[in-house]
């Protein structure tokens, strides 16, 4: 970790990295569309465990591998580069890098030893240059007189006038009277209540429908 911060690399980068240096060796080869690969069943897969906390990868690779070729020798030059790329590229330490031969196909050449041999296990790396930037100071004028002489700025002076302002006329006012507490107050004339009428309850006819629901008969 440095003072100006922290650095991680994700698991998908070191993915990128892991195929291109398992494509480097010859005698892999791809078995299956993109979408087989997806879907676990196709050739090259890789399964990278990044720990950022501890700085270590662990590395799965599922190659297919071509024939007539040592498949054994590939799979060990496919963990060598893959361990080197990863180390040299990222800074990461590889704690284990598993090879797993899913396939064996027929290829178009004969693989030898002797050509995985010749073949480079860390790919020639570019160093990182920094082109340093140029920086100018803009000019700056000094103590003395400015170098265009300034103008008169003249500006044209505005009359502001209030607008009138019209009052209403005063009105009189009107008298409102207000009833002494000595007045007494008016008289409230209430009707008398009416007696009330007698009301003669007959009993239905006992053939009656009303007189099943017990409905009472008022005259």
């Amino acid at each position: 970790m440095s003072d100006r911060g922290r650095i991680f690399i994700t698991e998908r980068a070191v993915s990128r990295i892991v195929a291109a240096a398992a494509q480097s060796v010859p005698g892999t080869t791809q078995v299956g569309k993109a979408f087989d690969r997806l879907a676990a069943r196709g050739f090259p897969r890789y399964d990278v465990l990044v720990d950022a906390e501890r700085g270590v990868v662990s590395i799965e690779a599922f190659i297919a591998v071509t024939w007539p070729a040592p498949v054994t020798r590939v799979a060990e030059e496919v963990r060598t580069t893959i361990t080197n790329s990863v180390t040299s590229m990222t800074g990461l330490r590889v704690t284990h890098c598993n090879i797993l031969v899913g396939a064996v196909v027929k290829g178009s050449r004969r693989i030898t030893a002797e050509l995985i041999d010749a073949t480079p296990s860390l790919p020639a790396l570019q160093p990182v240059t920094v082109r340093e930037s140029a920086i100018t100071e803009p000019d700056q004028a000094g103590d003395g007189p400015s170098r265009m002489p300034l103008r008169p700025v003249t500006v044209a002076a505005t009359r502001i006038t209030n607008p009138e302002v019209v009052t209403a006329q005063a009105q009189s006012l009107v008298p409102i009277a207000v009833a002494s507490e000595e007045t007494p107050p008016p008289e409230i004339t209430i009707a008398l209540p009416r007696p009330l009428s007698p009301i003669t309850v007959t009993p239905w006819h006992p053939l009656s429908p009303a007189q099943e629901k017990g409905e009472a008969r008022v005259r």
